[in-house]
């Protein structure tokens, strides 16, 4: 088991969440605290408001951020400061394995992160 987290975000397609979007990502980057963020199209379907019963059907932008489980908090913060929605996800789950190499490359990162923050 690593101590690695996936955190996963959605934006709208359009301008402004193209641009909350990357305000964030470069944001958690320069900060160092992820070392490799993917972004996707995606099609989502939800109901809201809440308790209604209004269908929805959106284009958005799906965000994953690959990160430590200690730097969740500063990440949901600069998601949250930065977003468009009222109500963002903001969802993450433990990474248990993978690519022993890739979680290895993840896990040199943020050491070498730790170093230069120490420093």
């Amino acid at each position: 088991m690593t101590n690695f987290i996936e955190i996963k975000t959605t934006f709208s397609d359009s301008k402004k969440g193209q641009d909350c979007l990357e305000l964030i990502i470069k944001t958690i980057l320069s900060q160092e605290l992820s070392s490799c963020i993917q972004s996707s199209k995606i099609e989502s379907y939800y109901i809201w408001p809440k308790n209604s019963q209004n269908i929805n059907k959106e284009q958005e932008i799906l965000v994953t951020i690959k990160a430590e489980k200690e730097n969740y908090q500063q990440i949901e913060e600069i998601i949250l400061q930065n977003h468009e929605y009222e109500l963002p996800q903001i969802i993450f789950s433990r990474i248990d394995g993978g690519y022993e190499e890739y979680l290895q490359w993840l896990q040199q990162k943020a050491q070498s992160t730790e170093k230069t923050l120490k420093n």
